[in-house]
């Protein structure tokens, strides 16, 4: 039974949520109901809470929403949030969900299934992380007792980019430890004592700037030499660090045996071929089970940090297409930043959401919005070739009207307009990246086979030549290293 905390000034909404908690969604039981921030907090003090559904509609009179949640992530970590709003703001959202929420609800009126649909995530996710917590907290010793496996060190890194100065002052404040330098954000020391290395842990846990670092507990169960340890720690730090961190535990253990046993599996399984195959068959996004699925499938690889953001903000550049506005700034804002897979995993279940309202709004079915879905990525992987409408139709199995007339109503513009929008996007991606490939080469991969009508075209989309454009692109990027 999780315990859920309501706040919002909306007491028709308040009722709402009650009747769904108590008549309709099994597993959960009221802790209780704020109007604002303040009695929230005061609720949070003195009761058992799981779960608060905070209400971001309507101003409130002392602690504004945004607020009240930074305050719950910083005081009580192991309380999960879901947020609901009655508008859809993708940089709110990922604010949100950056701050600790696991959930962006927009809710126009009331919406009974829309309701229900977010209490089942929610109790699903909270009986993952039920799971994960008891399976840790067992492995742990009890106050004061000693470990059953001892500690042999300290990994410290921190928990965005922001914090790195932070956590490097808070490890020259220590000097009893030898630090050494893993990577550009991880410290690792070896640890002559155990119990003076709990006591560390414990003033760090319980310090002020707990939030701002992670303290992973390094134990040596292969009895390894220093220097193989920096190796996995380095790995461990590069690829595992980035899929494990959690936001409700701040002190982790992790086994090197365990690592290196990850290592082997991983470099077994590397290439991510098969995995976007399943990937761009679209039926994560409507599919809870495939979705999720494939969240275990992705976690369990364990690629790059690197390799994987970009594969991933390739699809969704993909993906966006088909929404009208600011589909740039949607996969900027989901994609930037992004320091563990839970905050990855946290936007993708948020753009997800977005999809299916998608799906009701253009009020059409299932089937006809994963053609579209897969019609974009052939014709993504189709531009060289030029390919044709009639094509794609017949790539998704649509007759040409019916495909031309759906795909227009769902993306805002015709088949041959945002095959245009996709050429010109991968000639700007071509020209102000890396790339030294000469326009003509640029044109002939996009499908235009004269590279003076490419210029031509190129101008009238961008106001630039080809020449021009990357000129410009590489004198910003020099001033920026500058």
């Amino acid at each position: 039974m999780y315990r859920v905390l309501i706040v919002s000034e909306d007491l028709a909404l308040r009722q709402n949520l009650i009747h769904a908690i108590y008549k309709e969604a099994g597993g959960f039981q009221l802790a209780g109901e704020a109007r604002h921030g303040m009695e929230a907090m005061d609720l949070l003090q003195c009761r058992k809470v799981e779960l608060a559904l905070i209400d971001l509609s309507r101003p409130a009179t002392a602690l504004s929403g945004m607020a009240l949640l930074k305050e719950i992530y910083q005081a009580f970590a192991h309380v999960r949030v879901v947020v609901l709003s009655r508008r859809e703001d993708m940089k709110t959202a990922v604010s949100s969900m950056r701050l600790g929420a696991i959930d962006y609800v927009v809710m126009k009126g009331f919406q009974r299934d829309v309701l229900l649909d977010m209490l089942h995530r929610a109790a699903r996710r909270l009986s993952r992380e039920r799971s994960s917590q008891e399976y840790l907290v067992a492995s742990l010793p009890a106050p004061g007792v000693a470990p059953l496996r001892p500690i042999h060190g300290l990994l410290i890194c921190p928990t965005s980019p922001d914090e790195e100065a932070s956590s490097f002052g808070l490890l020259m404040n220590n000097d009893r430890l030898p630090w050494q330098r893993i990577t550009d954000t991880c410290w690792y020391a070896e640890v002559p004592d155990a119990a003076d290395t709990e006591e560390r842990l414990l003033e760090w846990v319980t310090s002020a700037d707990s939030g701002k670092f992670i303290a992973y507990r390094i134990v040596n169960d292969g009895n390894y030499a220093h220097e193989t340890v920096v190796s996995l720690l380095r790995h461990f730090a590069t690829h595992d660090m980035f899929y494990d961190y959690a936001s409700w535990t701040k002190t982790p253990c992790c086994s090197l045996v365990n690592v290196r046993k990850r290592q082997t599996a991983a470099n077994a399984s590397r290439s991510l071929t098969d995995l976007w195959n399943q990937w761009a068959l679209c039926a994560w996004v409507l599919d809870d089970c495939s979705f999720e699925a494939l969240m275990r499938e992705v976690k369990r690889r364990r690629h790059p940090k690197e390799q994987l953001l970009c594969r991933m903000q390739h699809t969704l550049q993909v993906w966006t297409t088909w929404i009208r506005a600011e589909a740039e700034e949607h996969v900027r804002v989901l994609t930037d930043n992004i320091y563990f897979w839970e905050e990855m995993e946290n936007n993708l279940r948020y753009w997800r959401s977005v999809c299916q309202q998608t799906i009701h709004w253009h009020h059409i079915s299932n089937e006809v919005f994963t053609c579209i879905l897969k019609a974009l990525i052939k014709m993504e992987e189709g531009l060289a070739m030029g390919i044709t409408q009639g094509q794609v139709a017949d790539h998704v199995s649509l007759s040409r009207g019916y495909f031309s007339k759906i795909f227009k109503r769902v993306t805002g513009s015709s088949f041959h307009q945002t095959m245009r929008t996709l050429q010109m996007g991968k000639a700007k991606q071509l020209l102000a990246g890396k790339s030294k490939l000469p326009i003509y080469a640029i044109a002939e991969s996009i499908g235009f086979r004269d590279e003076k009508y490419f210029s031509k075209m190129f101008r009238q989309e961008t106001g630039l030549l080809p020449s021009e454009y990357r000129k410009d692109a590489l004198d910003k990027m020099g001033a920026f290293l500058c």
